[in-house]
C-alpha cells in the first residue's frame, strides 16, 4: 500500500505536483503527531521512483463504474500455524459500491516463547479510484477513517481526529480474484452476516478503549511483541546462524514481506544487507551490499525497522559483536 503521485501529461503535471506536496505535508504532520515508524511512513515516498510512469485520471463516471466493479466480499488467507509457518494471516475485506471499505486483518502467531498470540487490525476507509498508470495499475486513493488494534488482551482505537491517514492502493479484478497491493484475494460467496468475526466491526467506534500510540499496522504490534520475548532469552550456539533463523522465521514474514508490498516496482525482490549484531541483541552498522541504485527509500525504512529488532542476549566471556550478512528474498511471499 502506498501513496502514488507524479508523472502524467504536461497538462496535469502541476496537479500531480500539488497532490504530491499535499500528501507529503500530511505524512509529515501525521508522523510528527503520532510518531509513525519510518518503514511505514517512507512507503509513500517510493513514488519518486515511479514518476516516469504517467497517470490518466478517471472522470466521475469511470470512478463510479470501478467502485461497482471492485465491490464484494474478499478473503486472503495463508497456511495455518505449523512448524514451517509461524504466522497465520487472514484478511477479510468488504468493498462497497460507494467506495466505503471495511477490513478485519487477523494474525495468529507462534511466539518465540512457544505460546500462540492473536493480533487484529480493524478499520474502515474510503477508496476513491484516481487513475491508471501506463502499465495498467489502477490507483485508488484511500483515506483511513477509523481503525482499532487488538494485541492479546490490549485494545486501542484510532479515530483519526487529528490528521486522516492516506494510502494508495493498486487494484485489479480478474473474475473472482482481486489483486490488491500485490496480494490476491478470493471472492467470498457465503452468508454476508457470517463474513466478519463477531463483534470486530463495532470496535472502531468504541469510546471505552484507549487511544493508539501511533501504530499504523498490525505488524508493528507483532514485531514489538516478538522483540520483547527475544530480549528475555539467552543466545546459544552459532550467533550468525541463530540470527538468520530468527529473521527467516519471525521478522521477515511478520514485517518485511508486509512492507515490501508497498514498494513493489520501486524495490527489487532480492536484497542483501550486512550488519553487526551486538551482545545485547541489537542490530547496528547496517549497510546495503547489493542493488545500490534501486529501492533506496525501501532500504532507509528497512534500516530503521531492523534497528528496532531484538535478539537473544549473549552472556559470558565470549560475548562479542558479530558482523554478518543477510539475504532477503521477497519473491517467496506468504505460505498458502
Amino acid at each position: 500500500m502506498r501513496i502514488s503521485f507524479g508523472g502524467g501529461s504536461s497538462g496535469n503535471r502541476s496537479l500531480y505536483i500539488l497532490m504530491g506536496l499535499s500528501v507529503v505535508l500530511i505524512i509529515v504532520l501525521w508522523q510528527m503527531i503520532n510518531k509513525v515508524p519510518a518503514f511505514l511512513s517512507t512507503t509513500s515516498m517510493s513514488n519518486s521512483e515511479r514518476r516516469d510512469k504517467s497517470q490518466n485520471r478517471f472522470d466521475d463516471d469511470q470512478k463510479e463504474a470501478l467502485k461497482k466493479q471492485y465491490a464484494g466480499y474478499w478473503v486472503y488467507e495463508t497456511d495455518t500455524v505449523s512448524e514451517n509457518n509461524l504466522i497465520h494471516k487472514k484478511d477479510v475485506l468488504e468493498l462497497k459500491d460507494n467506495g466505503i471499505v471495511w477490513q478485519v486483518i487477523s494474525w495468529d502467531v507462534a511466539m518465540p516463547s512457544g505460546n500462540k498470540q492473536s493480533f487484529h487490525h480493524v478499520r474502515t476507509a474510503y477508496c476513491n479510484p484516481f487513475g491508471v498508470t501506463e502499465d495498467g495499475d489502477t490507483i485508488c486513493e484511500t483515506a483511513v477513517l477509523k481503525q482499532a488494534f487488538i494485541a492479546g488482551n490490549d485494545t486501542c482505537v484510532d479515530n483519526n481526529t487529528k490528521v486522516v491517514l492516506f494510502e494508495t492502493w493498486d487494484v485489479k479484478r480478474h473474475g473472482e480474484k482481486l489483486e490488491l497491493c500485490n496480494r490476491e484475494y478470493s471472492l467470498y460467496t457465503g452468508d454476508p452476516l457470517a463474513f466478519f468475526p463477531e463483534g470486530m466491526i463495532r470496535i472502531v467506534d468504541s469510546i471505552s478503549k484507549r487511544l493508539c500510540n501511533g501504530q499504523a499496522y498490525v505488524s508493528e504490534f507483532v514485531r514489538s511483541a516478538m522483540a520483547a520475548e527475544f530480549q528475555k532469552m539467552v543466545s546459544s550456539g552459532d550467533r550468525a546462524a541463530e540470527v538468520t533463523s530468527i529473521i527467516d522465521r519471525y521478522y521477515a514474514p511478520a514485517v518485511i514481506a508486509e512492507n515490501w508490498r508497498g514498494f513493489s516496482g520501486a524495490a527489487g525482490k532480492k536484497l542483501d544487507v550486512s550488519f553487526q549484531i551486538t551482545p545485547e541483541g541489537s542490530i547496528v552498522s547496517m549497510k546495503l551490499t547489493t542493488d545500490q541504485n534501486r529501492g533506496g527509500m525501501f532500504f532507509k525504512g528497512l534500516k530503521f525497522e531492523m534497528e528496532n529488532w531484538r535478539f537473544p542476549r549473549q552472556v559470558g566471556g565470549d560475548a562479542r559483536s558479530v558482523r554478518m550478512q543477510y539475504h532477503f528474498d521477497l519473491s517467496v511471499g506468504d505460505r498458502k
